[in-house]
């Protein structure tokens, strides 16, 4: 590694005093000790002219870079004569104003290819040309006017959330109902295997400023497109027959409220048509800022600590209707029931970032704590329609679908919520500013409430239609959790 001429000669006044005095108790010595040949070695010339000692040039031009240090090459004469001798560092010859070696280390500083101080260079360097640039960057954190934005597309997977058994499917001429006693019923929204699930993308950024080199400032947003699932069905029940299943209190037994189907012996018994969608959507919002906790030549750690807002909102609804055929009444019934939750956490953070940099790689890890209140608010609506075949046909609309029955209106709580993350990342620098990284995200939600949670489909199966009571048992809050996880691909631009 070559360095400047100029620099190496920018010896403040004080150690240079101190090397005259140290060459002058040398001479000193030398005298004492062979006046003679001393004599011959000063009447010849200046001091540059002793063995092992090289003009101004060939000293730069020996300077070499071992262990975190810059020594002078060999000095033959000393060694032969026995006399023991200690070589001069880089960092003695630091001055004010001038990068050190371990600054250099730890931030990753190189000099500027405009400084001409090249294998080749012979020429002096001006200092308009030998500035430093930072190769670390926001991952070095040591230059005072570092601004930093990761720009990061997220491919993340919110948890599955639970959900009743909500439509079901079995072959033609099977009643849809699930049991023991049905093992041709299949769900095929809700159940066991839950709503959603599926990769949601979406986007995050990262950007801020440090104001000095132990201190920064710092903001991230982020959000996720809807995770969403959904189920549609129309016809005769000659292809299978569908329905949605609840459990009714009056006999004690699973039940299935028919649309689509067709009995045993090839008879339609009911044309219709099912609609059933769920989504969760997921924003996040941070203010923070970040204290060096320790470094080192290759690494970095900061406590981070701030502000933190998250809202997840979470709707499923199904919409049904079934026309009687055999026998030929030509009734139809319609049901709509809609549940819809959305959960505000308001809270601080603090967690601490580890940075370690190689040449240009790098690797990070992220670890947080986010503590703090969780406002939550559900939503419960449900419409019940009757149309009977007459003429003009009579339509009847009463309060209640079929799910959201005794339990229908708006209801609100706080809850005490605590969230850790975590996140890993590999990066690679491959231009001087920019930084392509792979990385994974990992978020847990201690108490969520989501929409499928709160469906109850327990109650009175004679109340159908009917302006009730419906005999449902009374609304409970459940405590829920939510875990989202995912790779994250992104870019880091740092100056």
């Amino acid at each position: 590694m070559k360095i400047c001429l100029r620099d190496l000669l920018r010896l403040n006044t004080a150690r240079s005093v101190k090397g005259i005095a140290l060459t002058a108790v040398a001479l000193a010595a030398a005298v004492t000790a062979h006046p003679t040949q001393a004599q011959a070695q000063t009447s010849g010339g200046s001091i540059g002219d002793l063995d092992g000692y090289a003009d101004e040039a060939s000293f730069v031009d020996e300077v070499e870079y071992a262990s975190d240090q810059y020594s002078v090459g060999d000095l033959t004469a000393e060694q032969a004569a026995g006399e023991s001798y200690s070589p001069i560092s880089y960092s003695d010859l630091y001055v004010d104003g001038g990068v050190s070696p371990a600054v250099m280390h730890s931030q990753g500083h190189a000099m500027s290819g405009a400084c001409g101080c090249t294998a080749t260079s012979t020429g002096s360097c001006g200092k308009a040309n030998c500035r430093t640039r930072s190769i670390g960057g926001m991952l070095g954190k040591g230059n005072r006017k570092d601004l930093w934005m990761t720009a990061e597309m997220l491919l993340w997977f919110p948890q599955a959330r639970r959900a009743p058994a909500l439509i079901t499917e079995a072959p033609t001429g099977f009643n849809p109902t699930i049991g023991p006693s049905f093992p041709n019923t299949e769900t095929v929204f809700g159940g066991e295997g839950g709503v959603g699930g599926d990769l949601a993308p979406g986007f995050r950024i990262d950007a801020g400023r440090y104001l000095s080199k132990n201190f920064g400032l710092g903001g991230r947003f982020w959000f996720l497109g809807e995770d969403s699932e959904t189920y549609s069905a129309s016809g005769d029940g000659s292809q299978f027959n569908v329905g949605r299943p609840f459990f009714d209190t009056s006999s004690g037994q699973n039940d299935a409220l028919l649309v689509i189907a067709e009995n045993n012996v090839g008879d339609t018994l009911f044309t219709g048509r099912v609609n059933a969608e769920t989504k969760l959507d997921m924003i996040a919002a941070e203010g923070y800022g970040r204290l060096m906790f320790a470094e080192g030549d290759e690494y970095r750690t900061d406590l981070i600590g701030g502000y933190t807002y998250y809202g997840i909102d979470d709707m499923l609804s199904i919409e049904s209707s079934a026309t009687e055929v055999t026998p030929a009444t030509g009734t139809n019934i319609s049901f709509r029931d809609l549940f819809e939750t959305t959960n505000d956490f308001h809270g601080g953070q603090i967690g601490f970032e580890t940075v370690l940099t190689r040449g240009k790689w790098m690797f990070s890890s992220l670890t947080k704590v986010h503590l703090g209140n969780m406002a939550q608010t559900l939503n419960i609506q449900g419409t019940a329609t009757e149309t009977l075949a007459t003429n003009p046909p009579t339509v009847t609309s009463l309060e209640g679908g079929l799910l959201a029955l005794d339990s229908q209106g708006t209801y609100e709580r706080d809850v005490f919520s605590f969230v850790p993350e975590a996140n890993v990342k590999v990066g690679y620098r491959f231009r001087d500013h920019v930084l392509f990284t792979v990385g994974y995200s990992f978020i847990y939600w201690s108490n969520v409430a989501t929409a499928g949670e709160h469906i109850n489909p327990v109650f009175d199966g004679t109340t159908r239609v009917t302006a009730g009571p419906f005999g449902q048992p009374p609304l409970v809050w459940q405590d829920t959790s939510l875990i989202v996880q995912g790779i994250d691909l992104g870019l880091v631009i740092d100056f």
